[in-house]
């Protein structure tokens, strides 16, 4: 179907609100009532496939927004598990040589004490495991909360000192996992 505008544009289809709404405006001189009879027509069908279209339109962006929402929950859990299943193997487990599983080689360490890098991190607690423990030495993990690519750790420590008294120490490990390794440290020390 072939329409004619005020200016002379031949349109096929319309299917432009803005038409619809200037089309109006044409005037439609003698012997053109059948050109006004198929614009009425074709209004009609305008105004019948508006709504559907706008909830398809609605329903399409919620969908999109609730599957990135979903992507992340998604990227969040598995980076919360990458770092829970560190902390565990590693350093509540002692195995410093499972550590390349986890960690990148340019891992980047915050904390003064130990040096950046893979190879930093792990002579550090090779040396760190290699001193005894109190019998009764415990290294808990008490939460895991994240955001996408960051995960924060929150930990205890408990053991009887050489004086007799039951210590504990209470503290947070924060991560960064890029590409499924841990790239980066933080800890309040």
């Amino acid at each position: 179907m072939k329409w004619i505008t005020r200016e002379r544009i031949k349109v096929d289809r319309v299917a432009c609100p803005w038409l619809i709404r200037n089309i109006e405006k044409i005037r439609f001189g003698r012997g053109n009532k059948q050109m006004k009879k198929q614009f009425n027509q074709m209004k009609k069908q305008f105004k019948c496939w508006a709504r559907p279209i706008g909830a398809f339109a609605l329903a399409l962006t919620v969908g999109m927004v609730a599957l990135a929402a979903r992507a992340d929950d998604a990227l969040t859990e598995r980076n919360k598990s990458i770092v829970r299943d560190f902390y565990t193997t590693v350093l509540i487990g002692r195995n410093v040589d499972a550590a390349p599983r986890f960690v990148r080689s340019d891992y980047i360490q915050h904390n003064p004490q130990v040096p950046t890098g893979l190879k930093g991190f792990m002579d550090t607690f090779r040396e760190r495991f290699a001193q005894k423990l109190p019998s009764d030495y415990k290294r808990e993990l008490l939460n895991v909360i994240g955001d996408k690519d960051m995960v924060v750790i929150y930990v205890r420590q408990t053991w009887t000192g050489r004086d007799g008294q039951h210590h504990q120490a209470l503290g947070f490990d924060m991560f960064r996992v890029q590409d499924g390794m841990i790239a980066e440290h933080w800890d309040a020390d």
